[in-house]
């Protein structure tokens, strides 16, 4: 046993450098297979989409009337080398045109066609296909226009609730960027939807604005909206009655009326009596010395008060003729 073990190293080892050699000479060969196999794949014909980017250099003061298209792709065909090549050297079709001196670019399906095949990193490339046949691009322009930005909401208040004020948006206004023409148009600016339904507490969150058209820059796209609610409570107070044109001896009943209405409970301190007005117009009583009656009128009252409610709604008058001014 003792003269076996070296004898078994020897040949493992001789083993193990048979094996090495022997995938070294696989992977050339793989190697050498494979490259024969990209050389005919490279040499067929294929088609494939490219897409197609404007660079367009225009003056400062202008802006486009619609912005050059974003989806316009070739369908082209080449052999598998020259497509390799041309994707490497540019991933694009770019086409470049400078507007500064002019205002319209119009381009028909021979010129743009021939364009496109001047980008190629090689004239063995040709179009099969194009979505677009003709390019016709316009200048105006350009304006700046800022416009408040208006809340599209639909919310509704649980019962015994109400909006506190109105909406704060922040910013509440934005500016429009973009061709005159298409700016002027534009008094506002929406934001999309909020919808909420018997709302308890103030709704506080974040709203895009509404997407503008392609041809529009906005300075912000989004707004903080809060809408404030707070709780109603009702209050009551005991109003004096006003009599507008009376005449010198009148007496009307009763002289004092109760008025309930409801108040949020940010304002509830600050309301009082003195709020409101309350009257009765006399101009049309006759002095027939009978009962009448005549509507009371609420004159005034603040505007963040709701549901206002007084009883009774008309006062009785006695018209009171002097003495001695009857017919003898």
């Amino acid at each position: 046993m003792q003269f076996l073990s070296p004898k078994i190293r020897i040949q493992n080892k001789s083993f193990r450098l048979k094996l090495r050699e022997d995938r070294a000479v696989l992977i050339v060969c793989f190697g050498i297979a494979l490259t024969f196999w990209l050389l005919v794949k490279l040499s067929q014909v294929y088609r494939t989409d490219k897409n197609i980017v404007f660079e367009i250099q225009i003056p400062s003061e202008k802006a486009f009337l619609a912005v050059p298209p974003k989806d316009v792709v070739a369908l082209i065909e080449g052999q598998g080398w020259d497509l390799t090549f041309d994707f490497f050297y540019n991933p694009n079709i770019v086409l470049k045109f400078d507007l500064r001196q002019t205002n319209r670019l119009d381009l028909n399906r021979a010129q743009l066609r021939t364009a496109i095949n001047n980008s190629f990193s090689s004239k063995d490339i040709k179009i099969i296909e194009l979505n677009y046949e003709e390019l016709h691009l316009a200048l105006d322009e350009k304006l700046n226009k800022k416009v408040p930005v208006k809340l599209n909401r639909d919310i509704t208040v649980a019962p015994e609730y109400e909006f506190k004020d109105q909406p704060i948006l922040t910013p509440d206004s934005i500016v429009i960027t973009g061709p005159a023409s298409v700016v002027e148009g534009f008094n506002e600016w929406n934001t999309d939807s909020l919808i909420r339904s018997e709302v308890k507490n103030s709704v506080t969150t974040e709203l895009n604005l509404a997407k503008a058209p392609s041809e529009l820059i906005l300075s912000a796209t989004k707004v903080n909206v809060e809408v404030p609610v707070e709780q109603i409570t009702e209050k009551s107070f005991f109003i004096p009655i006003e009599v507008l044109n009376a005449a010198d001896s009148i007496n009307i009943f009763p002289k004092t009326i109760r008025l309930t209405c409801s108040v949020g409970l940010s304002k509830y301190e600050e309301l009082s009596a003195s709020n409101f007005q309350l009257v009765v117009d006399l101009t049309e009583a006759t002095s027939s010395g009978t009962k009448n009656t005549a509507p009371i009128i609420l004159q005034q009252y603040p505007d963040f008060v709701e549901n206002i409610k007084y009883s009774p709604l008309s006062v009785e008058f006695f018209i009171v003729e002097a003495e001695g001014s009857g017919e003898k």
